[in-house]
């Protein structure tokens, strides 16, 4: 089992519970859904819908579609080999959503909402700052929320990016 280390625990308390406000405690948990397969995987079929009849449509769900897998299968094979608990094994806990049992590093909600953001975002460059300041965002609200610590954050957005590169390199440029 892996213990966080000191800053990791003092970012998690700034964020948690220091640096607050009553809206962002409405709108975080909100926000923290986005990461959800449930809720990502039909958003990113609407926009296939959109542009199906184009030549992006097929590569575009099949690549959203990998890269989500893979990085879903990363994320927990990561988290049976560390088995790092939530914040809440190690300091005061301020939850604005149901606490989960599942282990804490790294982020899973973080990892594939990076890992599709790549992927629109690569075929959409347009909407490439607004969709990794969503991803950004959805992985703050992990830690506002009460359920990871910064650095859980910070590598399953590595973790999503690698994804998504891996999918798009290997079956969309290969």
């Amino acid at each position: 089992m892996r213990i966080p280390t000191t800053r990791d625990i003092r970012l998690f308390g700034l964020i948690n519970q220091t640096y607050t406000h009553s809206l962002l405690d409405r709108f975080f948990p909100v926000v923290t859904l986005l990461g959800l397969g449930g809720v990502q995987l039909p958003l990113v079929a609407m926009v296939w819908w959109f542009h199906r009849n184009q030549a992006l449509g097929g590569s575009l769900a099949a690549a959203a579609i990998l890269a989500f897998l893979l990085a879903t299968a990363v994320v927990h094979l990561i988290k049976r080999r560390v088995k790092r608990l939530r914040p809440v094994a190690y300091t005061e806990v301020r939850f604005l959503v149901p606490v989960t049992r599942h282990n804490s590093f790294p982020s899973g909600h973080t990892a594939t909402t990076f890992a599709l953001a790549a992927v629109v975002a690569w075929y959409f460059p347009a909407w490439a700052i607004p969709l990794f300041l969503l991803a950004a965002v959805v992985g703050y609200s992990r830690v506002y929320v009460g359920v990871h610590f910064l650095s859980d954050v910070v590598v399953a957005a590595v973790i999503g990016l690698i994804s998504a590169a891996a999918v798009l390199l290997r079956f969309v440029l290969g």
